[in-house]
């Protein structure tokens, strides 16, 4: 079997995620974009045969929207803080668990516990290896994978 494409594997995992849990489709996995203005961002770190990270980071209105999907909140239902932050860590376990899985199947990874970055919370662009936009149905995401098998198997 062929070394599959870090590339296409985190879109891939980042749109099956959304679409299966969160309801939502990803319209472009590659748009230039500008980092989202006070941005939402989750870290979730990862070590097994190799470490690594993915930081995934969104506009707080696309958290909301994608938290109400994800808890089936009424139409207009702005959900609360605590509920945003908790789906945000979720869907950043979810993404890069499915991403491990599909690029690195035959490894086994431990996952930290997803941590919010606070109001600074921007994307650590000197350390990601891999960033990737996401124009989705309802706002846009931005992922950046930083991981040390990327610089010999991308």
């Amino acid at each position: 079997m062929l070394p599959r494409c870090a590339d296409s594997d985190l879109v891939d995992a980042a749109s099956e995620v959304l679409g299966m849990m969160f309801f939502t489709d990803v319209m472009n996995g590659n748009v230039p974009s500008e980092p989202p203005e006070k941005p939402l961002t989750v870290k979730v770190e990862f070590q097994g045969s190799s470490t690594g990270m993915l930081h995934m980071s969104m506009p707080r209105e696309t958290a909301e929207a994608l938290t109400a999907n994800f808890l089936g909140l009424p139409m207009g239902e702005v959900p609360s803080e605590e509920e945003v932050n908790n789906v945000v860590n979720e869907l950043g376990n979810m993404v890069c668990g499915s991403f491990l899985s599909k690029h690195q199947s035959e490894e086994l990874y431990d996952l930290s516990k997803p941590e919010i970055l606070g109001a600074a919370g921007e994307l650590p662009t000197q350390v990601a290896t891999l960033r990737r936009s996401l124009e989705l149905d309802n706002g846009m995401m931005v992922l950046a994978l930083s991981w040390d098998r990327l610089n010999s198997r991308a």
